[in-house]
């Protein structure tokens, strides 16, 4: 998956939810014709603690979202965001 085709993902994903968001950073100047040498997407929502598994359910599975966190060096992150909807 590139980085056009995981942001209309995870944009519908958003939309489907009904979850505000707004796209910034290098990708969004990009789009508005302003290259930068960095091409991150940047995504501020909206997301009350409530619709968090609704919001990770949207996504592939926990083990593939582990693999990318692990890549990314957010282990710990995702570990405690996992403890929080494991209750």
């Amino acid at each position: 998956m590139n980085q056009r085709e995981l942001l209309k993902y995870v944009v519908v994903a958003f939309e489907r939810l009904s979850i505000p968001h707004i796209v910034v950073g290098s990708f969004a100047s990009y789009a508005y014709g302003e290259p930068r040498f960095t091409q991150g997407i940047d995504i501020v929502l909206d997301l009350p603690f409530g619709t968090v598994p609704a919001f990770c359910a949207a996504f592939p599975a926990r083990g593939a979202i582990a693999a990318w966190a692990e890549k990314l060096g957010y282990t710990a992150v995702w570990n405690t965001v996992l403890k929080k909807l494991d209750g």
